[in-house]
């Protein structure tokens, strides 16, 4: 190197740190969007939520994103942690995770947890971290189920449902005020059906063609309510069936009328999912869909506590 290259060297601001760590403000937290799910690309501009950025040469690199806990009061809920493909294996994931816990409990959160799907690629990866770091079981949340049309429409069950006359299947955009109003009037006087089961939640998303609703003697008795998660996939989102009908197979029955609705249409596939507080569902998974289905997992939470217990 001659005397002006040493000069010019001498005189160049020095290279910028291989990782570099920081909390993210939320101007800054969107030059990381590609490092999440989309889902979560909202929560950057968040100021509830907590970004660490990983920066390699300047560039991003590395993500960590968590917010509230909207179950557990004060508790932070680990939305992902992500390394850009060239940066991986060089520790840069754990000194994310160790940054972030960090920054939460410095920002008073008692604890973390974090939500995630087993049965996946990447699912042991994950499991063996939380593992490392101490984190507690995973516990049951939801049990995500799926299948297509040529599969479903095997199983005994789906032989075309035959109600007896003194039953009416009805399309749910099609019920009365009057149906309405019974359920309602029911539900107030005595509650007849669990709440986490209501017919009501994201009305704006009801599948038409295969949201119905299911009258005896004129009474509305039970309900399954569809809603279109895209062009070929129908997700059944509320099935329930009064509890003094259901020894008598009428859920299954309207459950197969309600995939029959979609008979040569361009819906091919079917989503399913069961929390772990409808047991009477989960039962009718394990007796009457399993056999049927092409996906079965569950969605776990797994948590942390910053102090002993906290986030149980």
């Amino acid at each position: 190197m001659n005397e002006r290259g040493a000069a010019a060297a001498a005189a160049a601001p020095p290279p910028a740190p291989l990782h570099l760590l920081e909390r993210l403000t939320p101007e800054r937290a969107a030059d990381f969007a590609a490092l999440t799910f989309p889902y979560f690309r909202p929560l950057l501009s968040d100021p509830s939520c907590v970004a660490v950025g990983a920066f390699a040469f300047g560039q991003p690199a590395g993500l960590a994103l968590a917010g509230p806990e909207s179950e557990y009061p004060g508790v932070a809920r680990l939305h992902s942690i992500a390394v850009a493909a060239p940066f991986r294996g060089a520790g840069l994931g754990r000194a994310l995770f160790d940054r972030v816990e960090a920054e939460l409990s410095a920002s008073g959160y008692a604890g973390a947890s974090a939500v995630y799907m087993q049965g996946l690629e990447h699912s042991p990866r994950i499991e063996r971290v939380l593992d490392r770091r101490g984190w507690l079981p995973p516990r049951r949340r939801m049990l995500i189920c799926e299948s297509d049309f040529a599969t479903i429409t095997r199983a005994p069950w789906m032989a075309r449902p035959a109600f007896p006359p003194e039953y009416e299947v009805f399309r749910w955009v099609d019920r009365t005020a009057a149906d309405d109003e019974a359920i309602g009037g029911r539900q107030a006087r005595e509650p007849w059906y669990p709440e986490t089961l209501s017919p009501y939640p994201e009305p704006e998303r009801v599948e038409p063609v295969s949201s119905l609703g299911l009258r005896l003697h004129g009474e509305p008795v039970g309900w399954c309510i569809t809603h279109r998660m895209k062009h070929d996939t129908i997700r059944f989102f509320r099935l329930f069936v009064r509890r003094d009908l259901q020894r008598l197979g009428r859920a299954a029955q309207l459950l197969a009328e309600s995939i029959w609705r979609h008979e040569g249409t361009e819906v091919d596939k079917a989503y399913f999912d069961v929390a772990t507080h409808n047991p009477e569902m989960l039962r009718f998974v394990d007796r009457r869909l399993a056999p049927w289905l092409l996906v079965k997992r569950w969605i776990v939470r797994r948590s942390h506590a910053f102090d002993a217990g906290a986030a149980e």
